[in-house]
């Protein structure tokens, strides 16, 4: 799972997104922006490694992608439904009710 920091109101949480959950998408409906560091072809599927730069820290992430989606060095918009989204209290790993 994608451990990525995120505030809610003034409160520090971590939102937590499976790499599967996360998908492909136009640039101006991404929900985040990874900066590719490796990509890992596997046969049906594609493994993206990388890192969200603009969060300061540069949370690494990885995403699952079918092996129709041409992935490369750079930079890959993804979105994800909401209703996969999981909150995490940074200081015990606890997850909380959404």
């Amino acid at each position: 799972m994608n451990l990525i920091p995120h505030k809610r109101g003034d409160r520090e949480l971590l939102l937590g997104v499976r790499p599967e959950h996360l998908e492909p998408c136009a640039e101006r409906e991404a929900m985040l922006t990874v900066d590719i560091d490796l990509v890992e072809p596997l046969g049906s599927d594609t493994l993206v490694y990388g890192h969200l730069a603009h969060l300061g820290g540069g949370a690494r992430v990885a995403v699952r992608l079918h092996q129709s989606v041409d992935a490369r060095t750079g930079h890959l918009s993804v979105r994800y439904d909401a209703a996969r989204a999981h909150y995490f209290d940074p200081q015990s790993g606890q997850r909380l009710a959404s």
